[in-house]
Parts: C-alpha cells; sequence; structure tokens
C-alpha cells in the first residue's frame, strides 16, 4: 500500500508539472506547451526557406552531439565518433578543432559536455574527472580536477558552473547523504554548493543524453529524458519558471517507467509519448524532442501565439530535398541541422524531377567523400 501511494505521489510530480509540489522556489511562471495531436505533413507550414552549405574540409567533426553559437562563431562537438569539436564562423570559415585524445595535460579520454565560458571567451570540456579549458584556437589554458562525478556542465557566471549527475548514476560514486543532481561549482575556490531540484527524488532510468543542460536565451535550461517538464534557472541558480508538456495525448506514467526502467515495448512507446530531451530556446521559440508515435519527434512552441507543432518526418516541399530536420542550433528565427552528406547524395539521386531549386544545385555537387552539411531552416 505504502509503495503504491508512494508511486501515485511521484506520479504526481512527473506528471502534474504544474503543481506546487515541484519546488519551494518563487517561480515568475508556469507555462503549458501544448502538445498536437499529430505531426505536420508538410515543411512549407513552418519553414520559409533553407540554405545549405558544407562544413570546410578540415573540420574534424564528423557528426555532431551538440552545437553552440557564440559572437560570429559556431561550436560543433562530436562526442562519440570524433572525439572533437570544431570552430567554424558563421561564413562557413573553419577557425580551429579540439582534438586533444590522451591522458595527459589538456587531454581527454571521454567528452561528457562542452560549455561557452562567456567571460572568458572560452570553451570548456568536460571530461572524466576534470574540466579543460580552451581558446577559440583550440590550444590548452588550464585544466580543473573535478569535485566528484557529472555528465553535464553549464557556465553561468564569472568561475562558476552548473554541474549536472542523474539521480541514477550508482550509489558507490555519490556521496550518501546527499542525492541532489544539480550543483554550482566555483573552479577557483572548488566550492560545491547543491541546487535544490524539484525532481532529485526522482530515479530515471539512466539513458546518455546529449542537451539537457544550456544556455539559451540568457538562462539555464534543465530537463532529462522522461521528464515532462523544462526549468528555467538564472545565473545564480533559482528556478524561475517551468514550461510543462500538455495535451490530449497521455504522457508516460512514472509507475510504467519505473517498472520498465524506461525499456518500453513498441506498443507502449505507441501508446504513450514522453520526453527525449533537446533544449534550444530564443526570444520567440522553445524547441525539445518527443517520442511520439514511437518515433523521434521535434517539437516547436511559438511563445506569441501559444502554440506548437510537431514534426518528424515532414515532406519537403519546399525545395524537395531531404524530410527530416534534426535542430542542434536555434538561433535568431532559424535553426541549424546536419548531415552527412551521403543522404544528401541518394536523395538527390533518387528524385524523380530535375529543377533549379536550392536543394538540387547544392546537392549536385556533393559525393558521399564530401563533409558534413550544414542546413539552415528559417522559421515562419
Amino acid at each position: 500500500m505504502l509503495r503504491s501511494i508512494l508511486y501515485i505521489f511521484l506520479a504526481n510530480i512527473i506528471i502534474s508539472c504544474s503543481s506546487d509540489n515541484l519546488s519551494q522556489e518563487k517561480i515568475k511562471s508556469i507555462n503549458p506547451i501544448p502538445v498536437p495531436n499529430e505531426t505536420e505533413k508538410y515543411m512549407s507550414s513552418f519553414i520559409s526557406k533553407i540554405e545549405y552549405f558544407s562544413f570546410p574540409e578540415q573540420a574534424s567533426v564528423t557528426r555532431i552531439d551538440k552545437a553552440q553559437v557564440f559572437e560570429e562563431n559556431y561550436i560543433f562537438a562530436d562526442y562519440d565518433l570524433s572525439y572533437s569539436l570544431s570552430i567554424i564562423d558563421k561564413e562557413m570559415n573553419f577557425v580551429a578543432n579540439i582534438q586533444k585524445f590522451g591522458e595527459g595535460p589538456g587531454e581527454y579520454l571521454v567528452i561528457h559536455d562542452f560549455t561557452i565560458n562567456r567571460d572568458r571567451k572560452t570553451i570548456d570540456i568536460l571530461s572524466l574527472k576534470k574540466l579543460i579549458r580552451y581558446d577559440f584556437q583550440g590550444n590548452f589554458i588550464d585544466e580543473f580536477k573535478l569535485p566528484g562525478v557529472f555528465t553535464k556542465i553549464q557556465h553561468t557566471d564569472k568561475e562558476s558552473y552548473i554541474l549536472y549527475r542523474p539521480s541514477a548514476t550508482h550509489k558507490d560514486l555519490i556521496s550518501p547523504d546527499n542525492n541532489s543532481i544539480l550543483w554550482i561549482w566555483d573552479v577557483k575556490t572548488n566550492e560545491i554548493t547543491n541546487i535544490p531540484s524539484p525532481v532529485e527524488e526522482i530515479k530515471l532510468p539512466f539513458f546518455k543524453e546529449r542537451n539537457n543542460l544550456n544556455f539559451q536565451d540568457g538562462k539555464i535550461l534543465f530537463s532529462a529524458n522522461f521528464l515532462d517538464t523544462i526549468y528555467s534557472y538564472n545565473l545564480n541558480g533559482k528556478l524561475i519558471n517551468k514550461n510543462y508538456f500538455t495535451g490530449k495525448n497521455k504522457y508516460l506514467p512514472y509507475d510504467l517507467m519505473a517498472k520498465t526502467k524506461g525499456r518500453l515495448t513498441p506498443e507502449q512507446k505507441s501508446e504513450y509519448y514522453y520526453h527525449h530531451a533537446n533544449l534550444l530556446e530564443d526570444n520567440k521559440h522553445i524547441i525539445s524532442r518527443l517520442i511520439f508515435n514511437g518515433y523521434l519527434t521535434n517539437i516547436i512552441y511559438f511563445k506569441e501565439k501559444e502554440q506548437s507543432i510537431l514534426f518528424s518526418k515532414t515532406e519537403n516541399d519546399i525545395d524537395g530535398g531531404y524530410n527530416y530536420i534534426m535542430p542542434v542550433i536555434l538561433n535568431e528565427g532559424y535553426l541549424i541541422s546536419t548531415l552527412e552528406a551521403p543522404y544528401l547524395v541518394e536523395r538527390f539521386e533518387n528524385k524523380n524531377e530535375s529543377d533549379s531549386s536550392s536543394f538540387n544545385s547544392f546537392a549536385e555537387k556533393l559525393t558521399i567523400n564530401s563533409p558534413l552539411v550544414l542546413m539552415k531552416y528559417h522559421l515562419k
């Protein structure tokens, strides 16, 4: 009976995120993100224009896990294939690579995350036991020993960072008297302070997260896979805003998620939807990802209209190009997605019609050995 009550209590926390149970912090706003009943069929319903660019030949990245915009540069990270970051300016000129695989000073064996220190204008990489700092030319500057095991990091102010540790982290890797998942860390003093989190009591199944802690639109965004809420923190680590998913479709119940440890059957994936965090925001939009009808699906919330759209495989009726958009950057009203060239070559070769569209003009010059492609989608 007690266990059932606990499940109900936790389910109310994760599913009803507009509830006061989430936090005792004073929150400026709690806003619903409506989830439509179906995905968009045509790209032209929300995109006005598509531009195509090839990455510079010198860029080391081969598949993008996370990207950031800083001043006139894009920073792209490839965690698993090339273990590197590439810095490219907005004119698509090569700036530098950070590719320091190894065990020595300034080197890493794993990239868990990266962040931009906007005060020092550096790129800081989170690895297994240390934070490594580089300049925008890819040169090693300094490194700092981490005060524990963490998987995500975000610079806040001066020498302070927010650190994230999944709630499912093995007990041998954390202090037994503190189950916090978010922390403020000062790299100079090595002082660490936990941030009260609305969800630290919930033991979410561990799945690798790519972009669930991010600096966007002047604040820190945080969520996690399976959570139905996106939390916004100010640069002092105070919770200031919550945006939660709501709609006619059924959100994955916590008790089912806990019972299955997130290993859902195809039928369960079709019956419920749930969050698969990819947090992006500007002054007009919020973007993330859901598993919807069993498929990885993007959601865009238009703040002024208070409306959302879902898109997964969407017919490209603008230029006949690729039918999928997987955003890694949202900036000034446009989305950036990246893709390996062979996918576009195949799409071009399989098209029945030949025209002078921007896609055809670009794709006809590609080969399967061409570098990564950047696609810039202008939102309506």
